[in-house]
């Protein structure tokens, strides 16, 4: 997991997770590094503890 300062000026906070056996990248933006901090934080022990909800996006074939 990684807090990096982008162009814009913002935090952004990118990990990897696993949901339903495939691995996803999760990517969030903050105005302040002290959020992003946060957020990684809280995200850090939701895995820990495996109370970690993310959804899984439908397509929908055409």
């Amino acid at each position: 997991m990684s807090v990096k300062k982008i162009v814009t000026g913002k935090w952004e906070v990118r990990e990897s997770v696993y949901v339903e056996g495939e691995r996803r990248h999760m990517k969030r933006r903050f105005k302040t590094r002290k959020d992003a901090v946060a957020f990684q934080e809280k995200l850090i022990s939701e895995k820990q503890s495996g109370s970690l909800k993310i959804k899984k996006k439908i397509m929908k074939i055409i």
